[in-house]
Formats: C-alpha cells, structure tokens, sequence
C-alpha cells in the first residue's frame, strides 16, 4: 500500500509552464561559488561556500507565431516566469546558454539559466 506523505514535509512544484511554448524537459541543480581551506601542514580544515545559486536546463519549443529568438545568451528572463525547484515564489534567471534547433517541427530551444538570486541568506 502507498504512503502518504504529508506535504509540510515535501513540498512538490507544479510542473513549468510558459505561455507561446511547450516545455518537455527541464533540470533543476546548483552552482556553488567557495574554497576549501588547509592546515599549514596540508591538512583539511574546512569548507567555505560563498554563494549557492539555482539552476535550470530548460528545453522549450516554440507554438505556431512564437518568436523563438526572444531568448538570448546573456539576456534575462524576468522574475515570476520560472518557479525555482521547491515550487517557491519566482526568481528572476540569467541566460547562461542557448541553443536554437529548427527541426520539420517545432523550433526548439534549450536554455542554461543560473538564478540572479543567492539561496544562502
């Protein structure tokens, strides 16, 4: 028999949505900014993480009268298009990469984004 698990504990997003597109596929990770510190002898001695930001692989393809050339390397996308990975309030994203593919399809776009905002507080 399944087991429910209570919400409060895991939280679940809905699935992304953007309007003039389909999104098929899309990866949620972190990108870590820090150091490892040594001992004079070599040795460990800690960890430093100065800044962990979100990021998101995105595949969109482009419905009928869509411009697929409104995403651009180093644009942005603006604060309440993307929801971050917990299904949170939106965070504005940085494009990072883009790759245009025109098939006998749909144009099809895939997107590297890295969030403008820290996760460390």
């Amino acid at each position: 028999m399944p087991e429910q698990l209570p919400s409060t504990v895991y939280a679940v997003g809905g699935q992304l949505t953007l309007s003039g597109w389909v999104l098929p596929e899309n990866q949620y990770g972190f990108d870590e900014d820090g150091e490892t510190k040594t001992k004079a002898n070599g040795s460990f001695n800690a960890d430093i993480t100065y800044s962990r930001r979100q990021t998101l692989s995105v595949t969109i393809e482009a419905e009928t009268g869509t411009d697929p050339t409104t995403y651009q390397v180093g644009g942005q996308i603006a604060s309440g298009t993307f929801a971050k990975a917990d299904g949170s309030t939106a965070t504005a994203w940085k494009i990072r990469n883009s790759t245009l593919a025109r098939t006998r399809g749909p144009v099809v776009v895939t997107l590297d984004l890295i969030a403008l905002s820290d996760e460390i507080t």
